[in-house]
């Protein structure tokens, strides 16, 4: 920032486009009045004046489109209705997952060495299958 573009973000869109434009007018309205002084290099003084107030008007340009999006995008979503009973849930929640012993592996189960018999007086299947009843 230099003296001309000081306090340009203090300043409504309208504003910071008056005074860049009445800047860049000046500018140019000089730098095309000083060919006679080219030889001390005013003119090439006034040219970078400027280039740094068409970089000040670009960087106000995507101030002022940032601060339009924002506009446009309306208010931030409100926040959800306060609930007294979610903490106890959490609580609840947390308390039981840490009271939860750690699940241990189910051991597989082991084959039987022998075929058992069954219970005395069961019903034992058919040895062929006939046709059903």
């Amino acid at each position: 920032m230099d003296k001309w573009t000081a306090g340009l973000k203090d300043l409504d869109p309208v504003q910071t486009r008056k005074r860049l434009a009445d800047l860049l007018a000046e500018c140019r309205f000089v730098s095309q009045g000083l060919e006679f002084y080219q030889g001390q290099g005013l003119r090439d003084q006034a040219s970078q004046t400027e280039r740094n107030l068409l970089k000040a008007a670009k960087g106000e340009i995507e101030r002022l489109s940032a601060l339009l999006a924002e506009y446009r995008s309306g208010p931030p979503p409100a926040p959800p209705p306060y609930d007294p009973y979610a903490a106890a849930r959490e609580r609840a929640a947390a308390k039981a997952a840490e009271d939860l012993p750690a699940a241990e592996p189910e051991p597989a189960p082991a084959a039987s060495t022998r075929p058992t018999l069954p219970v005395r007086g069961a019903r034992l299947p058919r040895i062929l299958p006939g046709r059903p009843a």
